[in-house]
């Protein structure tokens, strides 16, 4: 199967996405096409802003409503924003959608920034991850596109399961974290409720990573919370 033509402008090329060159095909898996053939997720930017810094700045510790379901995850990424790098590394946040996941690695980001502004970070989704290793593969720029994202002060990668049984992306992220680990550089996954329990994800949190951590948040206690509801209210 072939697509159309795009200009890639990171990499200066028009190119045709042709899954039958090495690497391709499996890195290809699961992305959205549109009928004309072209990423969905809006390629043309994916490459474009090789180096962003996306962080929504509402999404702070200060935001973030800790009650028990959360406060284990909470704890561990106040923590990683305050010493990146030398506590936990590489950090997974998982749980189901809705719980918090972005808002902390967001607010790991901006923690991180605040303090120390000059370092270099990158935000993505996982699925943005497969789109630039796509054609990063097809314009033969694998080695760039490695060295780019294993120079980094600190990578967020959300929606981590996206790259379940994409054998390429996770051997070419396994590489990325190892050097980052190497030279003591933050990296934050976070993924949906079954994250864990994915075989070739979990690996890269066991292989050689002494201070790796797992989160999980939980869903909130409603009864508990409706109980506190009334409590406040009875009390006004």
């Amino acid at each position: 199967m072939y697509f159309s033509s795009t200009e890639v402008v990171g990499f200066g090329v028009i190119w045709n996405t042709n899954p039958e060159v090495p690497g391709v095909a499996e890195a290809v898996k699961g992305v959205r096409f549109n009928r004309q053939g072209l990423f969905l997720p809006n390629l043309h930017k994916a490459i474009c802003h090789m180096n962003r810094t996306d962080l929504n700045p509402e999404h702070t510790f200060d935001t973030f409503a800790v009650g028990p379901s959360n406060q284990f995850a909470h704890a561990v990424a106040r923590r990683v924003g305050e010493e990146p790098g030398t506590v936990y590394n590489p950090v997974l946040l998982y749980g189901n959608s809705g719980l918090g996941k972005t808002h902390l690695m967001n607010a790991i980001g901006n923690e991180i920034v605040n303090r120390n502004p000059e370092l270099k970070i990158s935000y993505l989704s996982a699925e943005l991850f497969v789109n630039e290793l796509v054609a990063a593969i097809r314009c033969s720029k694998t080695a760039e596109f490695k060295e780019k994202f294993a120079g980094m002060d600190l990578l967020l990668i959300d929606d981590i399961h996206y790259i379940s049984g994409k054998g390429h992306t996770i051997k070419m992220i396994a590489g990325i974290v190892s050097s980052l680990y190497e030279r003591n550089r933050q990296i934050v996954f976070a993924g949906g409720r079954s994250t864990a329990d994915i075989v070739d994800i979990k690996g890269m949190f066991i292989s050689g990573f002494s201070k790796s951590l797992i989160a999980d948040i939980q869903p909130p206690d409603i009864r508990r919370y409706k109980r506190r509801l009334l409590t406040l209210n009875s009390i006004g």
